[in-house]
């Protein structure tokens, strides 16, 4: 929330809803500690209760990203508050997840229904040096072997109608 807050500057406004009170509670300190006033908190079950709020009811969002243990569900009540052109993600760790949502993005009218995968994979650089003059002459990058990974995906899509 702290990134986004300082992508769309001052003049922007981040709205997050959360349903966890000790998440919330700590959210609106740590904002209040950082100086941070362009951030607005709601304790709230998006997926029972919607994204309604007085920030959108004076002008729609142009953007929401959902972190959720279900945000196919939330996509309906997204897409009835976002702008006619506005994106929106999703966060899942699973691919059953994704399947899931971009099935209800596409249900409600999304297009460009796109996935990315957020694997971190390290990469090892080595240089070799030359025999005649001792400067480096090739440099090889290969990725180093991982055993045990964890990923996660993006899932995007716009909305072009109101």
């Amino acid at each position: 929330t702290f990134a986004l807050s300082r992508a769309v500057g001052e003049k922007g406004l981040v709205v997050t809803f959360e349903f966890n009170r000790d998440r919330f509670e700590s959210s609106q300190e740590i904002f209040k500690t950082l100086g941070v006033s362009h951030v607005k908190n709601y304790h709230r079950n998006v997926l029972q209760e919607g994204f309604g709020c007085p920030e959108f009811d004076a002008g729609k969002p142009t953007a929401v990203f959902l972190d959720l243990p279900k945000p196919e569900i939330a996509v309906a009540h997204a897409a009835s508050v976002l702008a006619k052109g506005g994106r929106i993600c999703s966060f899942s760790p699973a691919l059953e997840q994704v399947q899931a949502t971009a099935k209800a993005m596409a249900a409600n009218g999304f297009l460009r229904v796109e996935t990315v995968e957020l694997l971190e994979r390290q990469l090892q650089t080595k240089f070799q040096k030359g025999e005649e003059d001792g400067q480096t002459s090739n440099i090889f990058v290969q990725g180093v072997r991982m055993d045990k990974t964890h990923t996660g995906f993006l899932t995007f899509g716009t909305k072009y109608t109101d």
